[in-house]
């Protein structure tokens, strides 16, 4: 299940994608899933866009139920309603996708600023897959994080996971520094880390970008 799994939510995410698929780099002795390379179906960083984080979790052989995969980003922007504004341009993606457009938006709890969530199944290759969206603001920054599975909804996982780490429904997650340079390190910081998830997951990707003024990815070195 767990090589299933892998190929079904790099399809999905690719599908889901918020923010702009820079090129990967490993750190903290992550090994990336495969070798990044250009695709011109990559999304440019959203307007006000200056740096990305992500990281990408896997379920391990003992975990044979339940959410298999987890993919989270947070993207920092240089004014708040630039941050603002990447919200419904989320959403907008979400429903205008072929791959996701069947995908509904639904209620719950609202995290940060605002938030938004999706969750439903898409058919990939024939196979049925659970996959669910959550968005948040915290300033200027915008969380976005992806589960899937073969079995179950994610989003209640996602749902728990952002009560238990960015202080419960309506509450600023981390502070939102004024606007300035980026700063990828404290970015990264910003992600659910190992710890944070249920038992049964491993880091398998982990990622830091900035932009320079024309929206170009600046490598990030790796420490």
């Amino acid at each position: 299940m767990t090589v299933r799994i892998a190929a079904v939510l790099v399809a999905v995410a690719a599908a889901l994608a918020f923010f702009a698929a820079a090129p990967a780099v490993a750190r903290q002795g992550a090994s990336p899933t495969a070798e990044a390379t250009p695709d011109e179906n990559e999304l440019p960083p959203l307007p006000g866009q200056i740096a990305e984080a992500e990281r990408e979790y896997r379920a391990t052989e003992g975990r044979l139920t339940g959410t298999a995969q987890l993919l989270f980003g947070v993207g920092e922007f240089d004014t708040e309603e630039a941050a603002a504004a990447g919200i419904p341009a989320l959403a907008e993606r979400i429903r205008t996708d072929p791959d996701t457009a069947n995908v509904p938006e639904v209620g719950g709890p609202t995290f940060g600023d605002e938030s938004l969530a999706f969750s439903g199944e898409v058919d990939l290759d024939g196979t049925d897959v659970f996959v669910a969206y959550l968005a948040f603001r915290d300033g200027r920054f915008v969380h976005a994080w992806l589960g899937a599975s073969l079995d179950a909804d994610p989003l209640p996982d996602l749902l728990s996971l952002a009560e238990r780490t960015m202080g419960g429904p309506g509450t600023p997650a981390a502070g939102t520094p004024e606007s300035g340079t980026p700063d990828p390190i404290s970015l990264l910081d910003r992600l659910p880390g190992l710890t944070d998830l249920p038992p049964g997951f491993v880091l398998v990707d982990e990622s830091l970008e900035t932009y320079n003024g024309a929206a170009t990815p600046v490598a990030t070195p790796a420490t």
